[in-house]
């Protein structure tokens, strides 16, 4: 299977961050079923919980100091 696109890897270091999540699997019949039962671990989390597992899971892909996409918009002035 080719890819246009890498993910970079994880440092290899002894510190790996650790996703404050269970891992749990379940097995769907269908994509419907598969996908409400997802939705359904989404709203379960608090808005915390799902800030800090997204965090994590970018500082695995994207580690170190990332620019700040927003600052493009602030440097803009009003016409």
């Amino acid at each position: 299977m080719f890819l246009p696109f890498a993910f970079p890897q994880p440092p290899k270091t002894s510190m790996l961050i650790s996703v404050d999540m269970d891992r749990v699997v379940k097995k769907s019949r269908s994509f419907a079923e598969a996908e409400a039962w997802e939705r359904q671990q989404y709203r379960s989390m608090t808005p915390r919980k799902r800030m800090r597992a997204a965090r994590q899971i970018k500082d695995r892909l994207f580690p170190g100091k990332q620019a700040d996409v927003r600052a493009c918009h602030t440097s803009q002035k009003a016409a």
